[in-house]
Parts: structure tokens; C-alpha cells; sequence
């Protein structure tokens, strides 16, 4: 069935107060072979309708996701799609602080938090609701008829279906990325930590003193702010080097090794093998995976 959309009747609003803002939710269609990068400055959610796509991003390199299923995406992200199938998804951008009523937020989902799950790679596979909430996206999308009102509603409706139709140990881990006692707190730390160089830094970012952002990391991420630091640094460096998209040089010079011997001692030290090697082993991998 077709609708005709009137112009000038999209909404009823005063146009001065709700603006059309086509960032919240976009929809795209890609081949097989094609690359596409975001940077991601708001936690987002990727919703894969059709075909395969492999997705590296923070710590992540080369995992994939499968049609029908949606997936978590973290803030201050550089999130990069490698289609494996045509592909058409969804990249939508969500407050953590929306509530789909007042009984749910994502503290409730606390109690039901895995404290062993460590960065686990966690889609949810859509559900019939999921699947009809998203055809009705297409054709507000593909109508045009989106403006701020709109998106507001239907973020909130997507936070109802999750928590009516999701078990909560399924969401917590879902959610396992910026879940934790001090959500809002954690986002903050996600969004600042590529911009700052180390604890002093960060601390700074984040507005607090050195020690009382010290006890706060501690208190909310289990461990402390330096070796987490030094965790998050070592995976995303591994898989920049893994990508291909820099030279080794220009990795380097990035997260400031003051040498490309240092660089080479750092790589040993942590991955038990140079730059070059890593690069080598990554480029082979990827060959014998198109044969």
C-alpha cells in the first residue's frame, strides 16, 4: 500500500521548536565488499536488518554480526563496517538516560550484571516487535517525515520493547559497555578517555581531582584507572595495527611512543611480537579467509 505524505503536514509542532534532525536515526544500503567508518560521539546501537558485516572498533577487530540482530556501541568510538553481504542497517543514537516509563532506567538492570563479563562482544537478535518497530523506521526514513518529537518517541518505545520483550540478564549484558553503578559516570569516562594521554589528564577531563577520580574509577570499574588505561590502549593499538588503515609510523607517533624502537619494545612486551609481524600475520589471515 502507498501513502501520499503532504508536505507542510509531517508534524504538528511549530517548526521553530521541533527541528527535522536526521542524525538520531539513519538508515544505509551497502555491497559486499565496501567499507564504511563512523565516528561515534553518543552511545549508538548498529541494527543489521540484511547481510553480514564484520565490525572493528575500541578493543574489537573482525567480529561479526549476522542479520537480525543489533548490537551496543560504545561512545568515542571509530567504528568501522567491513560488508561481508549486502547489507542494510540502521545506526541509531540513544540517551542513556531515557526511560520508557517510570519504573525502568538501567540501574534496574544492575542486580543482573555479570561482574566476570569482560567486554564481551553481545548482540541481541530481534524479536517480532524489534522487526516491526524498525519497518515503521524505514518508512518514516525513507518518507521523510523525522523531526526531534518524532525521535524522542521512538527512542523511548525502543526502551520499552527491550525491557518487555528481553529477559534482564540478556540486557545487562547488552548494556555490559557503559553498565555499571555510576552509569552516566561511565559514559563521561568512555567519551574522554582516547582524548587524554594519561590518569592526570583524564582526571582533568572528567572534573575531578586526581585522587578523587582515582577512588571514583576504582570504586565503579573494579580496577585501577592506570592499568585500565593501559589495557584499553594495548587492544586498540593491536587492532590498528591489525587494520592496515596506518602506517606503523603514524600509530606510533599517535599514541605518543617517543621512539619507533619504544614503539617495537612496546609491541614485543604486550603481544610477544613486533609491528611487522602483527601486520604480516593479519594481512595472511585475511587472504586465506577470501580463498
Amino acid at each position: 500500500m502507498n501513502y501520499r505524505i503532504v508536505e507542510g503536514q509531517q508534524c504538528g509542532y511549530d517548526k521553530a521548536l521541533c527541528q527535522k534532525d536526521e542524525t538520531l536515526f539513519q538508515s544505509f544500503k551497502n555491497k559486499k565488499g565496501e567499507q564504511v567508518t563512523f565516528e561515534i560521539k553518543e552511545v549508538s546501537i548498529i541494527f543489521l536488518l540484511e547481510g553480514e558485516v564484520s565490525l572493528s572498533y575500541d578493543m574489537y577487530s573482525g567480529e561479526i554480526l549476522h542479520a537480525k540482530h543489533f548490537l551496543l556501541v560504545p561512545p568515542a568510538t571509530c567504528f568501522n563496517v567491513t560488508v561481508l553481504k549486502n547489507a542494510h542497517f540502521f545506526l541509531g543514537v540513544f540517551d542513556l538516560q531515557t526511560k520508557c516509563c517510570e519504573n525502568f532506567s538501567l540501574d534496574v538492570l544492575l542486580p543482573f550484571l555479570d561482574r566476570r563479563q569482560k567486554d564481551v562482544f553481545y548482540p541481541l537478535p530481534f524479536k517480532e516487535p524489534i522487526r516491526n518497530y524498525l519497518e515503521v523506521m524505514d518508512n518514516y526514513l525513507h518518507d521523510g517525515i523525522f523531526c526531534d518529537c518524532l525521535n524522542e518517541n521512538k527512542r523511548e518505545e525502543f526502551f520499552f520493547l527491550l525491557q518487555a520483550y528481553y529477559r534482564k540478564e540478556e540486557l545487562a549484558a547488552f548494556f555490559y559497555p557503559v553498565l555499571n553503578e555510576d552509569v552516566l559516570f561511565k559514559e563521561k569516562v568512555l567519551k574522554n578517555m582516547l582524548a587524554a594521554h594519561n590518569v592526570s589528564e583524564l582526571a582533568t577531563l572528567m572534573n575531578y581531582s586526581v585522587s578523587g577520580f582515582k577512588k571514583k574509577f576504582e570504586r565503579n570499574f573494579g580496577q585501577s584507572v592506570y592499568l585500565w588505561m593501559q589495557d584499553r590502549r594495548s587492544k586498540i593499538i593491536l587492532r590498528e595495527l591489525k587494520e592496515n588503515k596506518k602506517s606503523i609510523k603514524e600509530i606510533a607517533f599517535q599514541y605518543q611512543f617517543s621512539s619507533q624502537p619504544r614503539f617495537y619494545e612496546f609491541c614485543k612486551r604486550h603481544y610477544g611480537k613486533t609491528p611487522g609481524e602483527i601486520r604480516t600475520e593479519s594481512a595472511y589471515s585475511l587472504e586465506k579467509e577470501h580463498l
